[in-house]
């Protein structure tokens, strides 16, 4: 999200001489490449054809989603599975995911969730005696890394 609202010609940026601008580039420090420039590159490759956002940063990510990541995936390449968030309103547990079509399994405790861990579909409620939920998020025989949450 960070790339993709980036706009070099926004007035509340103090640069100086801005016709000197030729472009943007962005730095990528990775034994795995594939990995870690899918999808985050890709707000900044949209960047470089288009200084200013085209569509919004909402139908951006759905193309993302829905086109773009299939697509890449298709070709073999792995890209970067972001985690779930999670956080407990009024004593219930709340959980999103980064993309549609996964699944987030969670565990009361410290345990790292696996394909196995419980579904988490609709808020929960959460017992006074657990003070760690740790989730993963799952999908296409993917999953990412694990978010705790501690209370």
């Amino acid at each position: 999200k960070k790339a993709f609202s980036i706009d070099p010609y926004n007035p509340q940026y103090p640069i100086k001489n801005k016709e000197l601008i030729l472009g943007i580039q962005a730095q990528l420090w990775s034994a795995r490449l594939d990995y870690f420039t899918f999808p985050k590159g890709l707000g900044n490759f949209d960047r470089c054809w288009n200084a200013t956002p085209q569509c919004s940063y909402d139908t951006f990510y759905s193309i993302i989603v829905n086109n773009e990541l299939p697509y890449i995936q298709s070709r073999g390449i792995k890209y970067y599975i972001p985690q779930p968030g999670l956080k407990i309103v009024d004593g219930k547990l709340l959980a999103n995911a980064p993309y549609n079509g996964g699944e987030i399994r969670y565990n009361f405790g410290e345990e790292t969730p696996t394909t196995k861990s419980t579904l988490w579909s609709e808020p929960i409620e959460i017992p006074k005696e657990v003070k760690v939920i740790s989730a993963r998020y799952f999908k296409d025989g993917r999953e990412s890394a694990t978010t705790t949450l501690r209370r």
